[in-house]
């Protein structure tokens, strides 16, 4: 195969289907093309920020460190250029003085086999891509945050989905610097960008040989990305078990985090493993995982608790955990530990080696609500500190098991106070399911006062795919082959094109390889005979990567009347297999990535029937 061509439709295809361990919401990794000479540049006023910043320090438990800027910005503001198998189209947006800049869509629809990417213009940082799989109906859809200023969209649209596209930016959330830090509010605002890098120096990072022990409590933890109308903020939260154990992606977190504000919760992001690898800090901010949406589901003001259920289950490629929890009313942790994300900061880790106590006094907080007497627990940190972002982080007891949620505290490197809604006064302490705990956290009332954490399995049920063509049709009859490190396995698809194996165990080192070499006369006629003959005499050029695949049946990189001697003789039944090629070729003709599996049915895998240029060969044949 004529290698520039072999590595265009390579490079095409595996933008959409490598999966990768990226900062999105279950984003599907890949490189975007990179920009043309010339493209739309839409240049959108910045806020006022002398105004928002007036706004800040009236309201300062808004705790945002982003504010909502109109933008309107339509699929038809892009400007496209032609591509191998279909079309790109580009934007840039400009906001001057962002210090970083999210794009909230109130439209997002991509049709089979498109993608999007979000990138600066030195493709330093890259979100995406993002597929069909990311496609929320009316919900709308959150890309972000970009450092800077400017941001670059690319759209990829397959030549059978053109003009199928579905996408509006309502809204930048326009990441500013404070410059205020109101001294009546327990915790310092935030000082710009987008949470990385902006924690205190003195906290310690949860995978430093102080968190040795919180290994397995860390992987429940997430960062959360609050949008509201109002702007953006950060806060911390846990995934937590329910006595049915199944699962369910609960994430407990503070009722202040929304409070007084106005909530866009499909909005909402919940970002997975966001840490760094070892004790070290770098100043590139290491990736992540994210779920978009979430419903509330209970909350109440009194144990500052808000308890969530996300709009998706939590991938068994996550590898998280759902926290135990211990609800009794005369437990008091002997030492206690909090993992949070300050700031919307890396992962962090916080103790008290002393006994907590049920703090006996009201609690005044500075956005004039009192909570009541014995309702929280204090803690005297020993490792660490909290900051704005911490709020909703777990309290854990000394064996691990949630007792509560982070509410406030003193914020700095040389106070440590903390003050934590308690587990079991949220448990029962409101008369409605949404003010408690106990209706969601125990579905099936058994009353027990504490509960084992649910670990992901070390296994994954299905590792599920799709052999398709490049017009989204099935096909059948095609060998997959996986290949790991206990050996190989295969599968033959149906007339589906879905392929699924099962038991996978998490590993290193898989690849995904699929082969059909079978029925070569199958679509070739003298139809097809006739169109390359066009594009030799250049009546008809080729204007398709996948036509020159298809045609170059000799593997010489060059399209020449051979190729149609060797098909005629296809055709004539003279031979019974295609010379030098398969009868289909399949593209990446491997995948191969260190996170197989993946609980998701979105491997794709794009097949050509070698010889087929007019579109008659019959896929499950």
């Amino acid at each position: 195969m004529n290698g520039v061509l072999k590595t265009l439709m390579l490079s095409l295809i595996f933008a959409l289907l490598c999966v990768c361990h990226a900062a999105a919401q279950l984003a599907f990794g890949g490189t975007p093309n990179g920009l043309p000479d010339f493209f739309e540049t839409q240049r959108i006023s910045g806020p006022d920020l002398e105004e928002v910043r007036e706004e800040d320090r009236a309201n300062p438990d808004m705790n945002r460190f982003a504010v909502p800027v109109e933008a309107h910005l339509a699929i038809t503001e892009f400007s496209w250029i032609p591509s191998p198998g279909g079309r790109i189209g580009y934007l840039a947006i400009e906001c001057p003085g962002a210090q970083s800049l999210a794009l909230q869509m109130s439209a997002f629809s991509l049709p089979k086999g498109g993608s999007m990417f979000v990138y600066r213009p030195d493709g330093l940082q890259v979100l995406g891509a993002y597929t069909e799989s990311n496609n929320r109906g009316d919900k709308g859809f959150l890309a972000g945050f970009i450092d800077g200023d400017v941001a670059i969209v690319e759209i990829f649209e397959p030549f059978h989905s053109l003009g199928q596209t579905k996408l509006e930016i309502s809204r930048l959330l326009y990441a500013y610097e404070a410059t205020n830090t109101p001294t009546a509010h327990p915790f310092q605002v935030y000082q710009g960008g987008r949470g990385f890098g902006d924690a205190l120096p003195c906290h310690v990072n949860v995978n430093c040989p102080e968190a040795a022990d919180w290994q397995e409590e860390k992987t429940g933890i997430v960062r959360i990305l609050r949008v509201f109308e109002e702007g953006a903020g950060w806060c911390s939260g846990s995934l937590i078990n329910n006595t049915a154990n199944d699962g369910r992606p609960l994430v407990l977190s503070a009722f202040h985090c929304q409070q007084g504000l106005t909530p866009i919760y499909e909005l909402w992001r919940f970002d997975f493993a966001f840490e760094f690898p070892g004790c070290t800090s770098d100043t590139v901010a290491p990736p992540f995982w994210s779920l978009l949406g979430t419903q509330p589901l209970a909350m109440r003001q009194e144990t500052d608790f808000l308890l969530f259920e996300l709009d998706s289950p939590i991938p068994l490629l996550f590898g998280a955990r759902f926290n135990g929890w211990n609800r009794s009313s005369s437990h008091v942790p002997s030492q206690s530990a909090i993992l949070h994300h300050p700031f919307g900061d890396v992962k962090k880790y916080s103790a008290d080696e002393d006994e907590a106590i049920i703090f006996p006094s009201p609690i005044n907080w500075s956005n004039n609500v009192t909570t009541p007497a014995n309702h929280h627990f204090r803690a005297i940190l020993d490792e660490g500190t909290i900051e704005s972002g911490s709020s909703g982080g777990p309290l854990f007891d000394e064996l691990g098991l949630v007792v509560g949620q982070l509410h406030g505290g003193q914020a700095s490197c040389d106070q440590f106070v903390t003050y934590h809604g308690r587990l079991a006064i949220s448990w029962d302490g409101g008369d409605q399911p949404q003010n408690r705990l106990k209706d969601w956290l125990d579905p099936a009332d058994s009353g027990v006062l504490q509960l084992d954490p649910l670990q992901s399995p070390d296994f994954i049920d299905t590792l599920a795919g799709v052999v398709e063509t490049i017009n989204g049709d099935p096909i059948g009859l095609a060998t997959v082959v996986l290949t790991g490190p206990d050996g190989a396995d295969s599968v033959v698809t149906d007339a589906t094109g879905i392929f699924a194996f099962y038991d996978v165990p998490v590993g290193e080192g898989y690849t995904l390889a699929v082969h059909k070499d079978i029925n070569p006369r199958n679509g070739v006629s003298t139809f097809d005979l006739l169109r390359i003959q066009q594009h030799i005499l250049k009546i008809n050029p080729f204007q398709y990567v996948w036509e020159y695949l298809a045609t170059d049946v000799t593997s010489d990189g060059a399209i020449t009347l051979f190729d149609m001697l060797q098909l005629q003789r296809v055709i004539l039944l003279l031979v019974q297999q295609m010379p030098g090629l398969p009868s289909w070729q399949f593209f990446p003709e491997t995948v191969q990535t260190d996170l197989l599996p993946v609980n998701t049915p979105d491997v794709r895998l794009t097949g050509i029937k070698t010889g087929d240029l007019t579109g008659d060969a019959d896929p499950l044949k």
